[in-house]
């Protein structure tokens, strides 16, 4: 808590300035018609008493006020007992089936598993809208277990030899089926990978019926279903990686079985090498997941950003929900503003905000270092630029590969191979993004938000990323429209 006092304060012509009405009521318990400003006496007393305790007199006060910041506790405390409580009693997984579906055949495919969990449960039950299950002493408690499921893409390359395991983090209000999306990519020819795709328990498409609510309900305080169940999402990426890295070790377990099997050619998985890759929400919300994973210590997160109540207004995808938030609690956008200001309070204590400072410095007690590799499209109509940039100031030690399509404040910028945390702009040739709190509306080129896949150079530069740590802009010059396949 934090009390803010002005005293002092004088004008052009070196008179003190006035008080105004309302707070000169407060302060010398005046009379007031204003319902609010009686409302707030009391509050206002404990706080004139506790600035004359530390010397300030309330008869030198002009105006003063209050407010709180979240503690690092505060915003992950709840996570964190979740995550050490869950690896506690499952040290080396949980349950699971695998089935083999195979009406499904894509190129580059060895084989489809749907991997389904017995995860552990620390919610109130385990569909969308249930809240954290706590205990006395407020903190979450295992509410018994709860099936929830991955979609896992087996390259032909992994039948050559164990290829890494790739957790995948989907897109806004997505689902786990996305991370097919990707085969390209981890059917790669020089390096296979076996990509899981996982839902985002809290803001998957099994979570609309719950956002809907939240915003047409007419209170917001429902919200908290959303980023609450966000801790059972992120419970499910960091138990899932634990339970196959360590399945893939041993010949005999169910997942070897099955990858060796003549279902899927042969294959095998080499659960020592573990990364995570996460486009738009998944970039978002995977730097959470990169903060509290003990298992995955590199990771890409494409085209991300922080906070959410500042991605929104500045998101072409934000239209379709504003205007149900106006017709619900008026037009005005300042009411708007602290909607969303209030509602962030809640999901702080999920999304990257409250954990992204934590991946690579000041970690998490008992947690390895991480390192990530941030892509932004500039311009980008979905996840505004500006969210990148504070994400990758916030995680600290992340450089800005040059040749640079612009300076970052902030960001230090670096040419060649680095080895570490690092930030690669990628330039389509639109125009620079609105400075405004706006989305790209005036914008009429196409959106450059999943415009990366388009890069030649990105995939390799990715799997050097994953397998060294190291990393360098692929670019002979800004990453434009010339470096596209096919050009």
């Amino acid at each position: 808590r934090y009390i803010v006092a002005f005293r002092g304060i004088v004008d052009g012509e070196g008179a003190l300035v006035e008080a105004s009405p309302g707070f000169e009521a407060l302060r010398d318990g005046g009379a007031s018609d204003d319902d609010i400003i009686e409302s707030r006496r009391a509050h206002f007393e404990g706080m004139f008493s506790t600035l004359e305790a530390a010397g300030v007199e309330r008869d030198d006060l002009q105006i003063a006020w209050d407010f709180t910041t979240a503690s690092r506790a505060n915003n992950t405390s709840a996570m964190l007992h979740i995550r050490d409580d869950a690896f506690e009693a499952y040290p080396d997984g949980v349950p699971y089936t695998i089935e083999v579906i195979t009406n499904t055949p894509m190129d580059g495919m060895a084989c489809r598993l749907e991997i389904t969990f017995d995860m552990p449960l620390y919610m109130t039950g385990g569909e969308t809208g249930e809240l954290l299950n706590l205990g006395e002493d407020g903190l979450p408690e295992q509410n018994g277990t709860y099936p929830y499921a991955a979609a896992m893409f087996v390259p032909l390359g992994a039948q050559s030899g164990p290829a890494p395991l790739v957790a995948v983090g989907h897109g806004q209000l997505g689902a786990k089926e996305q991370v097919f999306g990707y085969r390209e990519l981890w059917a790669n020819d020089d390096q296979a990978l076996i990509a899981f795709g996982l839902d985002h328990k809290g803001f998957s498409s099994d979570d609309v019926p719950t956002v809907v609510d939240a915003i047409l309900g007419g209170d917001m305080s429902a919200f908290r279903a959303i980023p609450e169940r966000m801790h059972q999402g992120h419970l499910n990426f960091l138990m899932a990686m634990r339970t196959l890295s360590r399945e893939a070790e041993l010949e005999s377990s169910p997942f070897s079985q099955t990858l060796g099997s003549e279902d899927c050619g042969g294959a095998s998985a080499d659960g020592t090498r573990r990364y995570y890759f996460g486009g738009s929400q998944g970039g978002i919300l995977g730097a959470s997941i990169m903060a509290l994973n003990l298992d995955i210590e590199r990771g890409l997160l494409a085209v991300p950003g922080q906070s959410y109540n500042l991605l929104l207004n500045r998101s072409g995808n934000f239209d379709e929900y504003a205007g149900q938030l106006y017709n619900v609690y008026g037009w005005n956008a300042l009411h708007m503003q602290m909607n969303l200001a209030l509602i962030q309070g809640l999901w702080d204590r999920a999304e990257p905000t409250g954990y992204s400072r934590y991946i690579r410095t000041d970690r998490f007690p008992g947690t390895p270092a991480h390192e990530v590799l941030i892509q932004v499209s500039k311009a980008d109509h979905q996840v505004t630029n500006l969210g990148a940039h504070i994400m990758a100031r916030d995680i600290g030690g992340v450089v800005n590969l040059a040749p640079l399509i612009r300076p970052v404040w902030g960001i230090e910028e670096k040419s060649g191979l680095h080895t570490g945390s690092a930030m690669l702009e990628i330039d389509f040739g639109n125009p620079d993004p609105p400075i405004t709190n706006i989305p790209h509306w005036g914008d009429t080129m196409d959106d450059p938000h999943g415009r990366a896949t388009e890069l030649a150079a990105l995939g390799p530069v990715l799997l050097e990323f994953y397998a060294t740590g190291q990393v360098e802009n692929p670019c002979n010059g800004p990453c434009d429209q010339d470096d596209l396949i096919g050009n």
